[in-house]
């Protein structure tokens, strides 16, 4: 998820509205939780099995689905695991 960095600028004008920096700090925010969570739950971003092993700084503990070979993986250690879903 991309979270919008903070800034320290004015929150509010005089009349007491956002400032048009903050509305569009807080559209990014609301965007990208709409985006990443669901009514159902947290919604796991997917690449394709060329693209995971792409991303290198990824850091460890990292989930994300392949959607090449339809699994989970994570990263533990540096390297990319598929998790076991099945009983």
């Amino acid at each position: 998820m991309k979270i919008p960095v903070f800034d320290n600028i004015k929150f509010v004008d005089k009349e007491g509205y956002l400032t048009p920096e903050w509305t569009n700090i807080l559209q990014a925010l609301f965007q990208s939780l709409q985006a990443d969570f669901s009514d159902e739950g947290l919604v796991i971003p997917s690449q394709t099995a060329a693209n995971i092993s792409k991303l290198t700084d990824a850091p460890n503990w990292t989930v994300i689905g392949d959607t090449t070979n339809n699994l989970l993986k994570i990263k533990i250690n540096g390297a990319w695991k598929s998790i076991n879903t099945t009983p």
